[in-house]
């Protein structure tokens, strides 16, 4: 009787178990970045927006989606977009609530996502995650990365002048590099860093919390 019991408990098991497409037919038409009134079409996987995004504003992903199925319809579909890091340990997720998709048809939706005020400024990498199960109870999914670049522009910190005590530098001699710094943000700043290299000469100088 208990190898009887076993035997159906594995059988339930097997029947469970998600199939993959290999070779996905739900596919990525195109990939629209709205920002104010600049958008930008196209956006493949890897690339970035070529805009410079404020924090305290929005952006919208406008994504298009197809089904290259002749014969086969797609159901439960859902988006999921994820900024990384937005803040220091804080992710940004956002998602469309399920959708279906005809067989040779295509599908376009919009996820928005609030940049906070406290955005870290830096090249953020975006995940869009897509899935869906067909009628045949296969599993589709499409996984995409691209950048984008927060920028405060009220925080502007910026080299006007440098200047060094000679103009020729002879080994084990020692030259002065004076670099003025000046602050055109509406802002206050600490911490600022100043990072002065020159990889022929093997110099690398980090001088912090100006």
């Amino acid at each position: 009787m208990k190898k009887a019991l076993l035997f159906s408990l594995m059988i339930l098991i097997f029947l469970v178990t998600t199939v993959y497409a290999s070779e996905t037919n739900l596919q990525i038409k195109d990939i629209t970045i709205y920002y104010n009134s600049d958008l930008q079409r196209g956006i493949r996987n890897g690339s970035s927006y070529s805009e410079f995004i404020k924090p305290g504003e929005d952006i919208k992903f406008e994504i298009e989606l197809e089904n290259t199925f002749k014969d086969i319809d797609i159901y439960d579909i859902k988006i999921i977009i994820k900024i990384h890091n937005i803040t220091e340990d804080t992710d940004i997720i956002e998602d469309t609530q399920t959708f279906d998709l005809d067989y040779d048809k295509t599908k376009t939706k919009s996820v928005r996502l609030d940049i906070p005020d406290d955005a870290d400024e830096i090249i953020k990498q975006v995940e869009i995650n897509i899935q869906g199960i067909d009628e045949n109870g296969t599993l589709h999914k499409i996984d995409r990365v691209v950048y984008i670049h927060i920028e405060d522009e009220d925080h502007n910190i910026r080299i006007y002048k440098t200047q060094l005590n000679q103009t020729t530098i002879v080994c084990n001699e020692t030259a002065k590099l004076i670099v003025w710094l000046i602050n055109d943000g509406e802002h206050d700043e600490s911490k600022v860093v100043l990072e002065i290299e020159n990889k022929e000469l093997g110099l690398h100088n980090v001088y912090d919390n100006i």
